[in-house]
């Protein structure tokens, strides 16, 4: 699926679903085209890379599996690779999806194979930011593109924030959780793949903001800072989960511990409880003479009394310590 939107020095724009002239024929009154592809074919990419006259080979990183990530220069064209965040289908609830930005002159060129909600997003907003694209130029679309990516970025480390509070929840219990450190080891992978997306967009935006590109005016990469900006903070609170996953695994371990360890108290308690009983009743074993009067009928009676008083008083003394 392609869309071409042409946005004016005026402010004016349009949409189309077809490819317009030459781009060297509408340099003069056009200050953006934006060609957006949705599931790119070799063959769509080689009719744009003949429409701006640019060798196609770069553009074909985007249909491959092992697309890098990062920017690459050729000639007129820069390429930025990267991976955009999608909602995924349970049980993986976050997908991504490799998105290749190119940018030449007032030309942007974006390839992706699946849906992603950070370009319907600008789409949406294309009618209000038009008047500021024609007058800032193609890297007022980049900032929009880039600050709604990063706004996935922080609206998934917030869904793992909650994932992570409910899992302290759930390590904090008395109840033992046999699939915690299952569920535990899923959101670390993920975070961890998370933090590799952030690190990389804000690799390449710091390369936007302190290298020189025809594309980006000087209003554009002072607005480029700040998304840059933006981004560090979020890897802050990616960096901040992998702490509170650090801090649930404690917890657990933890509760696992004082579990063990009041469980071997009360194993002490009872032991201490039968030794006594144990003792009396070993004694009472010996072929010698006891008090009271082994031939008394009554004296196998008298003896189960005395133990019983013995753990009674045990037992009353451990209850006062609060053991029980």
């Amino acid at each position: 699926m392609l869309q071409v939107y042409q946005v004016m020095k005026d402010g004016h724009w349009e949409v189309t679903s077809e490819l317009p002239d030459r781009v060297e024929e509408r340099e003069v009154d056009c200050a953006l085209i934006w060609v957006d592809v949705l599931e790119p074919t070799e063959k769509v990419i080689r009719e744009i890379s003949e429409w701006v006259g640019h060798d196609p080979r770069l553009m074909m990183l985007s249909l491959s599996e092992n697309e890098p990530t990062g920017i690459a220069r050729e000639a007129e064209f820069t390429h930025i690779y990267m991976q955009a965040i999608r909602p995924g289908e349970p049980p993986n609830f976050v997908e991504y999806c490799p998105i290749s930005i190119n940018c030449s002159g007032h030309v942007i060129i974006t390839l992706h194979p699946r849906p992603l909600v950070s370009i319907k997003m600008v789409q949406e907003v294309l009618p209000k930011i038009a008047k500021q694209i024609g007058r800032y130029g193609p890297g007022h679309l980049l900032f929009y593109l880039f600050d709604k990516m990063i706004d996935r970025c922080v609206l998934v480390a917030k869904s793992f924030e909650e994932r992570l509070d409910i899992l302290e929840d759930r390590s904090m219990s008395t109840e033992r959780e046999n699939r915690l450190l299952e569920d535990l080891s899923d959101v670390r992978r993920e975070v961890v793949v998370l933090w590799r997306n952030c690190v990389t967009q804000r690799e390449v935006l710091i390369e936007l903001c302190e290298e020189e590109f025809d594309f980006l005016s000087e209003e554009s990469v002072q607005r480029l800072e700040r998304v840059r900006d933006h981004m560090s903070s979020t890897l802050q609170m990616v960096e901040l989960l992998r702490g509170m996953i650090n801090e649930v695994r404690e917890n657990y371990r933890t509760t696992l511990n004082m579990q063990s360890s009041e469980a071997t108290k009360k194993l002490t308690v009872f032991a201490g409880v039968l030794l006594p009983m144990s003792t009396i009743a070993a004694l009472y074993g010996m072929n010698v003479p006891l008090w009271p009067n082994p031939n008394e009928p009554a004296t196998f009676w008298q003896i189960l009394t005395l133990m019983g008083t013995v753990a009674a008083v045990q037992m009353y003394f451990f209850w006062r310590l609060k053991w029980l």
